[in-house]
């Protein structure tokens, strides 16, 4: 049973994932053959004794403060097996949160050992069971073993699907762990920067940029299938998400062009530019390049009595975690399609119906370690509308736009052990559109998104184009 607390787990950015690591190093460790039969109980009565004592027989208990960050408050549960004299099998419990509650612990694990031997009876050290939360979210481990050669650890969530698994040997387990913690961390959801879904999971981030691409067409509210000239689009977005865990802010710069072809056709670019500020002070850098080729199905159709744009979509993007950028960065693709059909109702008003599918994947995690191929495959489907009033008022000799959207956001993922599953997003756009220019040359939007388990999701942008 292995409890040494290793810096590898303890960076900043992987402080709610410390526990986890302790623990599986632990039950890694467990499946050895320990010899306790030299601990005598009656020397034994402090618990610097009762850690020594476990230390000399291969269990090392940690010392470190740094441990009670790892628990958060919730109760760590270590189960042993053991057998009674008479020959009856059944179990005994040990529970910690903190450093100084596993020694304490550990005082009693080496009274209950001497005492179960004393009299005859068995703790069987081959099995044990353990328990523990991460961010709320139940993780199980098991580990059996007849001998240091046969080592079996099995971890279960359903919650953090990075953690499953099945390993031979404490290094097996490390290694993977080691490779897998930027998903572990997502998954678990710690700050809210999950890959569970949610409006700051990496995958909705993608799909928003994707919806945004089009900066001229339908999609941008031009109904008219009046022409546009290229342009630059930049845009600022400040983004808070709050949970029962805190509150995650994004700062993201998006940097975009759309290149008209003519006749309706374009290619369409953008680039965001993500610093997230995680709880407990962590934070992370995430970036994606996403691209897309404007069609005019409308025109080629000869369909007049709606403006109608297909594009085709493509995005690669990465996620990186603080100073640990260069040792934990998961990285991702999509691609998918876009509809956009947009109509003019009469008396200034416009709407505009968005239909947009795309199929994440994780591509690969890349680690100082090594490269881990992708296991996450997500499905992501947003529908949407918007309706549009250009009002009978300038602002800097330009016409005062304004509209309300909605989005409905839903996430299908490959291994189906995902509980979140959608997210709706209410938005409010005011707008400036320049003489002859159907699309808005500048835009102030804020969002109210709807998603479980959060509290207050809002996001204000502010954009324009040249």
């Amino acid at each position: 049973m292995n409890l040494t607390y290793t810096t590898k787990f303890t960076t900043k950015q992987f402080t709610q994932l410390g526990l986890s690591a302790v623990l599986l190093g632990m039950a890694a460790g467990s499946a050895h053959a320990y010899d306790f039969s030299h601990i005598n109980v009656n020397n034994i009565n402090t618990e610097d004794q009762a850690v020594n004592a476990l230390k000399s027989a291969g269990v090392d208990i940690p010392a470190d403060s740094e441990l009670t960050k790892f628990t958060g408050g919730s109760p760590v549960n270590l189960t042993f097996p053991y057998t009674t004299p008479s020959g009856v099998e059944k179990t005994v419990t040990y529970t910690f949160t903190d450093p100084a509650g596993a020694r304490a612990q550990a005082l009693v694990m080496v009274h209950d050992i001497q005492n179960f031997q004393k009299h005859g009876g068995h703790v069987d050290v081959n099995s044990i069971i353990g328990t523990f939360t991460l961010q709320g979210k139940p993780v199980q481990f098991t580990a059996t073993g007849n001998d240091k050669n046969a080592n079996n650890i099995v971890l279960a969530s359903k919650d953090i699907p990075a953690l499953n698994g099945t390993f031979k040997s404490q290094a097996e387990l490390q290694k993977y762990v080691n490779a897998k913690r930027a998903d572990i961390v997502e998954q678990s959801n710690i700050g809210g920067f999950g890959k569970t879904g949610g409006p700051v999971s990496h995958e909705a981030q993608m799909s928003y940029y994707d919806s945004t691409l089009d900066a001229n067409g339908v999609a941008a509210g031009n109904v008219t299938g009046l022409a546009n000239k290229s342009r630059f689009i930049s845009n600022f977005r400040f983004a808070n998400y709050s949970n029962n865990t805190g509150s995650t802010q994004l700062y993201t710069l998006s940097l975009g062009y759309n290149w008209e072809l003519g006749n309706g056709w374009g290619l369409l670019f953008n680039l965001p530019l993500t610093y997230l500020d995680l709880n407990n002070g962590n934070s992370a850098y995430r970036v994606s390049m996403g691209t897309g080729l404007r069609i005019p199905a409308s025109k080629l159709l000869n369909i007049s009595a709606v403006q109608w744009d297909i594009i085709p979509l493509f995005r690669l993007g990465g996620v990186g975690l603080g100073d640990q950028l260069w040792n934990n960065t998961s990285v991702a693709y999509s691609g998918g399609v876009q509809s956009n059909v947009g109509a003019s109702l009469g008396a200034g008003f416009s709407a505009v119906v968005q239909n947009q599918y795309t199929y994440n994947t994780d591509a690969a995690q890349f680690t100082l370690g090594g490269i881990t191929p992708a296991d996450q495959n997500v499905h992501v489907y947003r529908n949407g509308i918007q309706l549009i009033k250009d009002l009978d008022a300038q602002l800097f000799g330009k016409t005062v736009s304004t509209s309300f959207s909605f989005a409905d956001v839903r996430f299908d993922y490959s291994n189906n052990l995902v509980k979140f599953d959608n997210q709706q997003e209410f938005g409010f756009n005011v707008g400036l559109k320049g003489n002859g220019v159907a699309a808005n040359v500048a835009r102030l939007n804020l969002t109210y998104t709807n998603a479980s388990g959060y509290d207050d999701a809002i996001a204000f942008n502010l954009g324009g184009s040249f």
